[in-house]
């Protein structure tokens, strides 16, 4: 029974890591994946962080998408919560966003992200993806940098 139940279990864990492309507050958390495009990787974020209310399933799903370096650096996922909580707060919880693509090329797109934090009043970040292949997964896209904007660009904006 046992070679039945393997399988089984884990095919069903492939299904949910490497084809999700909404965040469900509910499901589990969507991870880098060679068939998400770029604009799903950030989509993906920015609905985990706006629907996760007081959980850390926003910021979690932020993880998941860190560029290797980029957790090397932080160490820890507690450390990774703490520097968002502490300087991209407005992220968690905001009631909408909207982005506009700064740079693009094949390997990197720049974005400046814009969202409605639960006061109402709006943030600006500057939020970079980059197609980084790792051992896990070939040519799939992870954050490498996201950062407060004081001044944001002017430009046509994509609603999310």
């Amino acid at each position: 029974m046992f070679r039945y139940i393997l399988p089984l279990l884990i095919t069903g864990w492939f299904a949910l890591s490497f084809s999700a492309c909404t965040f469900s507050s509910a499901g589990d958390l969507s991870h880098p994946a060679p068939d998400l495009k770029v604009n799903e990787v950030l989509t993906l974020q920015l609905q985990a962080l706006k629907l996760s209310g007081n959980t850390q399933r926003g910021v979690a799903q932020m993880f998941a998408f860190a560029s290797p370096k980029s957790r090397e650096m932080m160490g820890s996922f507690n450390a990774f919560a703490e520097l968002i909580y502490t300087h991209m707060k407005p992220l968690v919880g905001h009631r909408s966003s909207r982005t506009v693509i700064l740079e693009e090329n094949e390997m990197r797109v720049r974005y400046q992200v814009t969202v409605v934090d639960k006061q109402g009043e709006e943030r600006h970040y500057e939020w970079v993806l980059e197609n980084i292949p790792t051992p896990e997964c070939q040519f799939c896209w992870h954050n490498t940098y996201i950062h407060p904007m004081e001044t944001p660009v002017k430009g046509a904006t994509i609603e999310i």
